[in-house]
């Protein structure tokens, strides 16, 4: 349990070193951990927005393609 402890405390560091702000510290393994604020860079946000952007293209394109195949499923169900 002390491992546990002593890295819980390592990622605690490393978090506020990053700027994050945590409401309370996780002290017991599955407690929540709240996170109130991330300090990033205008140009880390851009570009991690445009990387949003583009991975959401192929999930789109197949949802097109599901929604394709059931209108035509409807489609062929109705005529006949």
């Amino acid at each position: 349990m002390k491992e546990l402890s002593d890295e819980i405390k390592y990622y605690r560091e490393r978090a506020q070193e990053a700027g994050v702000e945590v409401d309370r510290p996780a002290d017991e393994p599955g407690d929540k951990v709240v996170v109130t604020d991330i300090d990033m860079k205008f140009g880390s946000m851009v570009l991690f927005m445009v990387k949003w952007v583009l991975a959401s293209i192929p999930a789109a394109i197949i949802l097109c393609a599901i929604g394709f195949a059931a209108l035509t499923v409807f489609g062929v169900l109705s005529v006949a």
